[in-house]
């Protein structure tokens, strides 16, 4: 895309509220692993996640590759990253929670699946 002279640049975009979209607004502004970083939830899934044996496994190349790292441990780090930090650290940190599935509901929707799973191994893979 060819660079314009400042009087052909285009306005700037807006968001569906409204309000006007700066390029570059957040370059500089901190991100949520800076502030807020879950640590004990997360490393009590990469745990769980470690001790999956079938996430262990690279079909690709038919054996155990032990340098692999916990994927929601690379997760959480990208979309830690990634996320700006606002004034109320409390509400970054239930906005984390609720996509990395560490909230209340998700943490009791995935319990009562490995119930279900227990009780009925027939219904695994549904």
């Amino acid at each position: 895309m060819p660079l314009l002279p400042l009087e052909q640049t285009p306005p700037p975009a807006t968001s569906a509220a409204g309000a006007a979209l700066q390029p570059f607004a957040l370059k500089d502004a901190p991100a949520l692993i800076e502030a807020v970083f879950p640590a004990q939830k997360i490393s009590f899934e990469a745990q769980r996640e470690r001790k999956a044996g079938a996430g262990q496994t690279l079909t690709a190349l038919g054996s155990y590759w032990k340098g692999r790292k916990p994927l929601i441990l690379v997760r959480a780090i990208l979309l830690g990253s990634l996320l700006p930090q606002t004034d109320d650290p409390e509400k970054d940190l239930e906005v984390f929670e609720k996509l990395m599935a560490f909230d209340e509901g998700s943490l009791a929707r995935r319990a009562l699946d490995k119930k279900r799973i227990q009780a009925n191994p027939d219904c695994q893979n549904s």
